[in-house]
């Protein structure tokens, strides 16, 4: 997957989340040398990085975006209420990246702590 579009559904789908009810809005600036696409929502709130011992679920879109990107931000929506989460990044740093398949929950449990043999297993 390109990064571009790998950030792009990150800060999308935290907008769809996060965000109140209501528009979003995808606007993408392509230069010759660099991407900056940016989503406005109707919502207010805190965006923040999840700790770096943050390990749930969830919580680790904004942490690839402050790492694959050249620079990103916050600033308020053109027309409050809202706000608008962009990031740019030079077309050359823009190649494609390996994203691994993400493990279900039974695979990441048993990858710590592996299932009992069929014998001891409590029915």
């Amino acid at each position: 997957m390109d990064v571009v579009r790998l950030l792009t559904t990150e800060i999308v789908d935290n907008a769809m989340w996060h965000a109140a009810p209501g528009p979003l809005w995808l606007d993408v600036e392509a230069e010759p040398d660099h991407v900056a696409v940016g989503v406005t929502d109707a919502g207010g709130g805190e965006v923040r990085l999840a700790p770096d011992n943050h390990w749930p679920e969830t919580g680790h879109g904004l942490r690839l975006v402050d790492a694959l990107s050249a620079r990103w931000g916050v600033e308020p929506a053109a027309e409050p209420p809202g706000k608008r989460v962009w990031f740019e990044m030079a077309w050359q740093d823009a190649r494609e990246v390996a994203v691994p398949r993400p493990r279900r929950w039974e695979e990441r449990r048993h990858a710590h702590h592996p299932p009992a043999p069929a014998d001891e297993q409590h029915v």
